[in-house]
């Protein structure tokens, strides 16, 4: 299906069912479950093809995330029920498989995404207490060891197994409060898989090892082949820069932040610096002696240290930055600002922690305070006009090099490969002595021939 049509189709399924609203009008009938699927093969391809392509127009963003948003949901209404003709463990349609899909494609949602809480607690959450949950045991029971968290045994799952089909059974889905049974195995399993998808950060490593084997093996799933490879292609690059620690936590994020500024902006940690930093997160904690704030602060900045010596990238920067505004945006865009500007000041006061502020520290947290869209003042006026001109002295400075160097350069500047070499027979030695002698072709319209 054409991906224009499928959009529609979408759309007019949609508004009929109601599958994108809340509650259902009326759930789709067979047709239509079938055309969802096809649908979603369409969304998919346009998916994948933009997880390969490097740097995104803002259309092209918003056309990744809604076809991810409605890919998610289309996926929870396209499965083949037990008794449906066609029903099979391999072919995607296993309610199991739909719903690992939309996990991979939930990794894809940008926090910003307007719609992203709303497809967390409705499309993604409830599935922790339900198939995520159910086909975890199972993949620790049928490999005989834990290849999701390395910590829990086959033997204790079985019986943590046996509790969640009678609590499932009696209510559709795992409720803590209500397991009568109270298996403590069954608990920190769950727990582990909530505290991931519950988290701020994407769990990337999880899900790539969910999906990992296909049907044919213990624990597998029933991904088509292409949606296998395609999405351990993208799992394992985000694992890359934007996979971190299980036990990280936001104040892990608060320090890597300011590690980065300050080593990035002057190639430099001044113990000034450290003291600055150590200073600003313990006065994010509350509650404690201030011994204890010192040494939990101690532990997140060697924690954050570690990781920043591991990876510095600039992808990774960026990752926390996100990981941040999704944990503040919980509590209400008044408080988001308010909460991300003490951020910000923070960063200021390490930047003056050295008594100089450099142009690079001025750029840098100006470049934090727009991602987040934080409309404050953290500067006056004089040095808003003094790092402002710099830059636009620097731009225009680059701009006029950049148009002389086009106009002296004698070479193609998109000749392909690596062609331009020096010519090593007419440069050498012999080159001086028996030079090159240039002729002109005979001009054969005058010689007639």
């Amino acid at each position: 299906m054409e991906l224009n049509e499928a959009r529609k189709r979408f759309e007019k399924i949609a508004n009929k069912t109601g599958i994108l609203s809340n509650p259902i009008i009326v759930e789709p009938n067979k047709k239509e479950r079938d055309e969802l699927w096809d649908i979603t093969r369409s969304f998919l391809k346009r998916i994948y093809a933009l997880d390969i392509q490097e740097g995104y127009s803002e259309e092209a963003f918003n056309e990744y995330n809604q076809l991810c948003h409605w890919a998610i949901v289309a996926l929870h209404w396209n499965d083949l029920l037990l008794s449906d003709e066609g029903f099979s463990l391999d072919n995607g349609r296993f309610r199991r498989d739909t719903v690992a899909l939309a996990m991979c494609l939930y990794t894809r949602l940008s926090s910003s995404y307007k719609y992203f809480n709303t497809i967390k607690r409705s499309f993604v959450m409830p599935h922790v207490f339900g198939s995520v949950l159910l086909w975890t045991l199972r993949s620790i029971i049928d490999c005989n060891r834990d290849n999701l968290f390395n910590k829990f045994e086959s033997k204790t799952t079985k019986e943590a197994l046996k509790d969640y089909l009678i609590l499932s059974n009696k209510y559709g889905f795992y409720r803590v409060e209500d397991d009568d049974y109270d298996n403590k195995d069954l608990e920190e399993i769950w727990y582990e898989i909530y505290n991931r998808f519950y988290s701020v950060r994407k769990p990337y490593q999880f899900v790539l090892n969910y999906i990992w084997n296909n049907s044919s093996l213990p624990g597998g799933m029933g991904l088509l082949s292409e949606d296998r490879e395609m999405n351990k292609a993208f799992l394992q690059k985000m694992i890359k820069h934007n996979q971190f620690p299980d036990d990280w936590s936001v104040n892990e994020d608060l320090a890597y932040v300011s590690i980065y500024f300050a080593k990035t902006t002057d190639d430099d940690l001044t113990n000034s610096e450290e003291k600055q930093i150590l200073s600003n997160l313990s006065g994010w904690m509350s509650g404690e002696k201030d011994y204890e704030k010192k040494a939990r602060a101690v532990s997140y900045y060697n924690n954050a240290m570690e990781q920043f010596s591991i990876d510095d990238s600039e992808e990774r920067f960026l990752c926390v930055l996100t990981n941040i505004y999704s944990f503040f945006v919980r509590p209400g865009e008044e408080m988001i600002n308010k909460l991300l500007t003490f951020i910000l000041k923070d960063l200021v006061q390490v930047a003056g922690a050295d008594e100089e502020l450099k142009a690079e520290e001025f750029h840098l947290i100006e470049f934090i305070r727009q991602s987040w869209k934080i409309d404050v003042k953290l500067f006056n006026d004089d040095i808003y006009e003094i790092y402002e001109n710099d830059k636009l002295d620097s731009e225009e400075g680059v701009e006029e090099t950049e148009s002389v160097n086009k106009e002296e350069s004698e070479f193609l500047s998109d000749y392909p490969g690596d062609l331009y070499c020096k010519n090593e027979r007419w440069a050498s030695e012999l080159g001086q002595e028996y030079k090159l002698r240039n002729q002109p072709f005979p001009n054969v319209y005058e010689d007639g021939e």
